[in-house]
């Protein structure tokens, strides 16, 4: 136990990181800053890890805004869900500001005539971005916002729209970007080795990837998930192998409109024809091997 009045520099570094980790994300950003030991500590995998699992059972604070694309102008907009602190929590609004991306070469976000910055999906606090700077090809880039680290990703060549980021902090300190390719190839790049591996083959007489809904997976329990036309469809990535997934008992015309992830489980967004008329959706969630009905939503009863 440390004496009244002891130097905070003395305590050890298992007890500062323990404190630190209690600290919200952007706050942890700013206290690397102090000095050469906490970033040391901060930047640890074992940290990162420790402060992840934390925020994944829930003991984190809660989310304070999320990445909206917008279809029509194929651009990203954050949405803040609390912009406003309550009273007595002037000192939580800083975690509250908009991300600054403005870091990214040659993007241009607040004027879509120069440039378009659009959020492609965002895991254990990375995210995976696309930049169209005016008149020249899309880049794409892996970074952390807090730190404003980045790494730009070459795509192969056959692989320029379903790409897809995995990162679980928990398990390991290095990502994967999944791409699905041409002639039947599924891409993986590791940022452990800088490059992308030997393309993937599965087999396309399975039908498993066909009407693929949406040009971006969600990681998921070491899985990458897409939307099929009635069904979901995983790549398990440590075992390179494509399957289908147990779906639940279907309405009649029930189609699946959305996925996600939160706290390590898969929802699921569906509704019928009928329901899409009615402004009414179901949202089920998927532990494990299990999926149940969370509740059902009426958009005309929300004010």
């Amino acid at each position: 136990m440390p004496q009244r009045g002891a130097h905070f520099s003395g305590l050890p570094d298992d007890l500062v990181a323990g404190i630190l980790c209690l600290s919200p994300p952007r706050e942890v950003a700013r206290v690397r800053l102090v000095c050469k030991r906490w970033r040391a500590l901060t930047t640890d995998h074992h940290f990162v890890r420790a402060s992840f699992s934390m925020r994944q059972a829930g003991h984190g604070r809660h989310i304070a805004g999320f990445f909206f694309n917008h279809r029509q102008w194929s651009t990203t907009e954050y949405l803040a869900l609390d912009p406003e602190p309550e009273a007595g929590e002037e000192g939580a609004a800083g975690d509250r500001l908009t991300p600054d991306l403005s870091f990214i070469p040659g993007t241009f976000p607040v004027d879509p005539e120069l440039g378009i910055l659009k959020v492609l999906g965002s895991c254990g606090g990375l995210l995976l971005l696309c930049c169209w700077p005016s008149d020249c090809p899309a880049i794409h880039y892996v970074c952390n916002p807090l730190t404003k680290k980045l790494v730009e990703i070459v795509l192969p060549t056959d692989a320029a729209f379903y790409v897809s980021l995995a990162f679980d902090p928990s398990k390991s300190q290095h990502y994967k970007v999944i791409a699905l390719g041409g002639m039947h190839r599924i891409h993986i790049y590791s940022s452990e080795t800088q490059s992308w591996g030997t393309p993937v083959p599965f087999d396309h007489s399975l039908g498993l990837l066909e009407g693929l809904h949406s040009m971006h997976g969600i990681f998921w329990n070491g899985s990458v998930v897409w939307i099929m036309t009635h069904s979901l469809v995983r790549f398990i990535i440590k075992e390179e192998r494509v399957t289908d997934m147990p779906m639940p008992s279907r309405k009649k015309d029930r189609s699946c409109a959305y996925i996600g992830e939160s706290g390590g489980h898969l929802q699921m967004i569906g509704y019928t024809k009928k329901d899409k008329l009615t402004a009414c959706f179901d949202v089920l969630e998927m532990q494990e091997i299990s999926r149940s009905g969370l509740f059902c939503i009426m958009l005309t009863l929300i004010k």
